[in-house]
């Protein structure tokens, strides 16, 4: 069913499977980049989607073990597959949140368990925001995210 699904949007969009990789090729090189070069050790997914290769987590804890990743999506397939994948990883969670409801993820226990919001913390959102509508207000939502973060935080939009 899937990939009838992909071969319809294929038809319609011809160059949707070159903008999934580049927007996944896009997330790499950031977390690489903010890990590496900006020692960034937390970071939040919001709206992160099926796991696939090379995720976020695997890519700041290879720049440091003891990086932290919290993922949030509220899709059951999403949250099947991706607790399935981090269950062995202490340092990553996924929250089956609505990315919109900060005042649940900010206070979830999970969150505050790995997050430490007194120091540095990449929010990330990539290929997500233009799925809200507007009466979601994506807009207040980066300006949740952002005033809970410290100075020296990156906020990824792409």
């Amino acid at each position: 069913v899937d990939r009838a699904a992909c071969e319809l949007l294929l038809e319609v969009a011809p160059t949707s499977r070159e903008l999934a990789l580049n927007n996944r090729w896009f997330l790499q090189r950031v977390v690489r980049v903010l890990a590496e070069e900006h020692g960034i050790k937390q970071f939040i997914d919001f709206g992160s989607g099926l796991p696939t290769q090379r995720n976020v987590h695997q890519i700041a804890q290879e720049a440091d073990p003891a990086s932290r990743v919290v993922y949030v999506d509220n899709d059951p397939v999403v949250l099947a597959l991706g607790q399935s994948l981090l269950d062995e990883n202490d340092n990553t969670t996924i929250l089956p949140v609505d990315m919109t409801d900060t005042d649940t993820i900010f206070g979830h226990p999970d969150f505050t368990r790995l997050i430490d919001l007194t120091r540095p913390v990449a929010a990330l959102f990539v290929s997500v925001l233009h799925c809200l509508p507007d009466s979601a207000g994506p807009k207040a939502l980066v300006d949740r995210v952002i005033d809970k973060l410290v100075p020296g935080s990156f906020v990824v939009v792409c």
